[in-house]
């Protein structure tokens, strides 16, 4: 089990972290750079951001699950711990069991020739041997918890949904109390109902049994109803970071202002949706000064010129900007 050494410590602590990969010019193209975040115990910490922004791969990186082409620098801690420096024995022993994650596609992260419950068991009995008889009852209560009959231990991965297969997934993380669980999109392919299940189960784990969440999501309604903090991401970089309730009311990067009115709010119903202009920057042709800068209608010339520093703009909130947003989104 991981050190739990109060509130106070962090269950999770990344810093500086930069990944790259080759590239068929002959030289490696950084996909990530400069992360740092903290995700305190019994913390839910959302990590937000457009496609292609680095949010999966930085959350793949906590557990060394990236390819072996990938190169990492920076440091990752688990209470304490340094990841990179850990055995793989190690390793496989907090993997699933102080720490668990929710991968963002549940078909290739089942066995297709293993029914869904021995799946799960397998999960549980690597980590807390038990009778036959008691694995199959918690097996079964895990997958009542998120919406799925017991019956459906026997069917194999392609005969559910993608939704059930989802769920199925999420029952998995959960298995054995996890530490700290990192839901990467954890709510894709389901509907309404049957989110708000899967985001209450994540709630009263976190309340009960204290587990830390990093929520990779790109639903601002799951942020704003779970999320403590938030991390954006965009390119690779931290753009943003702060207290949930601030930063969604008064945004300071022009980037999460965009995105906030990208999307519809309850508040606002009369708002106009406003769509981002252009794309995300292709990470082997990068722009100079911010990343950000060729899509932003607040850019000027020295944001093309020089890349911002990630600063306090409020106590405890940080934005990489030349010129913070001052209203409210």
């Amino acid at each position: 089990m991981l050190d739990q050494a109060g509130r106070d410590t962090p269950v999770l602590s990344v810093r500086d972290l930069s990944i790259s990969f080759p590239h068929r010019s002959g030289r490696r193209v950084r996909v990530v750079q400069g992360v740092s975040f903290d995700v305190m115990a019994g913390e839910i910490v959302g990590l937000v951001g457009e496609s292609g922004s680095g949010k999966s791969i930085t959350a793949r990186a906590v557990l060394r699950l990236l390819p072996a082409t990938a190169a990492v620098s920076g440091e990752v801690r688990l209470s304490g711990e340094n990841v990179n420096g850990m055995s793989e024995r190690r390793l496989r022993a907090l993997r699933g069991s102080s720490v668990s994650m929710i991968f963002q596609d549940p078909m290739t992260s089942f066995d297709p020739v293993h029914r869904i419950g021995a799946q799960i068991g397998e999960a549980i009995t690597v980590h807390h041997p038990q009778r036959r008889s008691a694995l199959a009852e918690r097996v079964a209560s895990l997958l009542a918890q998120v919406g799925i009959a017991p019956s459906r231990t026997k069917a194999y991965p392609h005969e559910l949904s993608g939704g059930m297969r989802q769920r199925a997934m999420t029952a998995m993380a959960v298995a054995n109390g996890p530490a700290l669980m990192i839901a990467d999109e954890p709510t894709t392919a389901l509907d309404v109902t049957v989110q708000d299940q899967v985001m209450q189960l994540m709630r009263e784990l976190n309340e009960s049994a204290g587990t830390a969440i990093l929520l990779i999501t790109h639903n601002i309604a799951v942020v704003a109803s779970l999320c403590s903090r938030l991390v954006v991401l965009y390119a690779g970089r931290v753009m943003e970071d702060g207290p949930t309730e601030a930063l969604l009311a008064r945004p300071r990067h022009p980037y999460t202002w965009s995105l906030l009115r990208s999307v519809p709010r309850l508040d606002q119903p009369a708002e106009r949706l406003m769509a981002i202009t252009g794309q995300p920057p292709d990470p082997a042709a990068p722009p100079g000064g911010c990343m950000f800068q060729p899509r932003c209608p607040r850019a000027v010339a020295r944001c093309a010129e020089q890349e911002p520093p990630l600063v306090a703009v409020a106590p405890g909130h940080h934005a990489r900007c030349w010129r913070p947003m001052e209203e409210a989104a």
